[in-house]
């Protein structure tokens, strides 16, 4: 993966490593077992130099233009590096590898950061040049991404739950995310696409990682699934995100999903959610109920009320098929309208016991929110 063994000699842009340094962060563990994993490593060739960092499960490079006299390789430590270079206010530096020691000259400063050989570094993966693919556009995945991966779960007790599910078939992209509580799922069409049937589930942290990472790009977003390796390899610009899927199988979440309710109300997004922050001072654990009143006037009333901090009370306007009290957890309600900005949003259900569906009123977007009610004692 490497060149020479212990030689380099270049000069790049300090904002541009400081960039690269910050990106391919997100791929260095805090603490590991094998103590290089905790480095990057850092590669010069012709015209480039290529900053990586893995913790067997991601991996991110991210090339950067340098002026390269010598080629060469090695691996230094993460956070030293990472401080030291975002720290220089110097337009350039220059980097030089001699004996497993980085020296860093930037005007003034200069410094030597012990390495390890780069030859120990773990194997990295490539994009492959031909083969099967999808292009995304960044900002639309990045959006998808958005709509779902906070559905996820956070304890990863049953690692499948923590993971967002992804499916192409026929070039369009369903992306889904559960915590056995509530659901997202958004379908996003893509154009540029030479790829079979699939089903993936890839982490849910690191999906966001990569929708921010690649979100901005100009160009789009290549993905690459590599079955052998179990693995699925995202590129756009100058970065590629390697990223090892989740193994088992997704649950079967379509037969959750409600056809219709027979109570239902349409109601302005941002008008609930302020009543929804409102009402969320008042509770005092993430898990507190927050209750909706569906009322045929033409109103939604948001409601809470604590034994311990008090009570509030909410409404806004409206249009409203039935009547229905409903509680749901806050942080899930929280969530959902901090993700999801939408002019209005409609609600439905058959009951108080029913799963509830979610979905905006926007004619050209294909997504839906499940959330499970509260159970509350009278």
């Amino acid at each position: 993966c490497c060149a020479k063994k212990e030689a380099m000699k270049l000069t790049c842009s300090t904002a541009d490593l400081n960039r690269a340094l910050t990106i391919v962060s997100k791929a260095v563990p805090l603490k590991s077992s094998l103590p290089i994993l905790t480095h990057m490593l850092l590669s010069a060739d012709a015209g480039r130099l290529t900053v990586s960092a893995t913790n067997l499960e991601t991996a991110i490079s991210m090339h950067l233009e340098a002026t390269v006299e010598t080629p060469g390789a090695l691996t230094v430590p993460a956070k030293l590096l990472r401080e030291l270079i975002s720290n220089l206010s110097t337009d350039t530096l220059s980097l030089t590898v001699e004996k497993e020691r980085l020296s860093i000259t930037a005007a003034s400063h200069s410094s030597k950061i012990n390495g390890i050989t780069a030859e120990d570094y773990p194997k990295l993966p490539t994009m492959p040049e031909s083969g099967d693919y999808i292009n995304f556009d960044p900002s639309n995945f990045s959006s998808a991404v958005s709509h779902v991966s906070f559905a996820a779960a956070v304890d990863e007790s049953n690692p499948i739950y923590s993971g967002v599910f992804i499916c192409h078939d026929n070039k369009v992209l369903t992306l889904a995310a559960t915590n056995g509580f509530r659901l997202s799922e958004y379908k996003l069409p893509v154009v540029d696409a030479e790829c079979p049937y699939f089903e993936i589930v890839i982490p849910s942290k690191t999906l966001a990682d990569v929708a921010r990472i690649l979100g901005s790009s100009a160009v789009p977003i290549k993905f690459v699934l590599n079955d052998s390796d179990n693995l699925a390899l995202f590129e756009s610009e100058k970065v590629l995100i390697t990223v090892r899927l989740l193994g088992g199988s997704f649950p079967d979440y379509k037969k959750i999903i409600p056809a219709s309710g027979s109570i239902s109300a349409e109601f302005p997004c941002v008008e609930l959610y302020e009543a929804i922050k409102m009402s969320s001072i008042f509770t005092t654990e993430i898990s507190d109920p927050i209750t909706l009143v569906l009322a045929n006037s033409g109103e939604i009333k948001i409601s809470v009320n604590s034994a311990e901090t008090g009570e509030h009370l909410s409404s806004i306007p409206a249009t409203v098929v039935g009547d229905l009290t409903v509680s749901f957890n806050q942080k899930f309600l929280q969530e959902f309208f901090s993700n999801v900005k939408y002019p209005k949003v409609r609600i439905e259900t058959n009951g108080n016991t029913s799963p509830c569906l979610l979905k905006p009123l926007e004619s050209d977007v294909q997504f839906l929110h499940i959330l499970m009610p509260l159970k509350i004692n009278e």
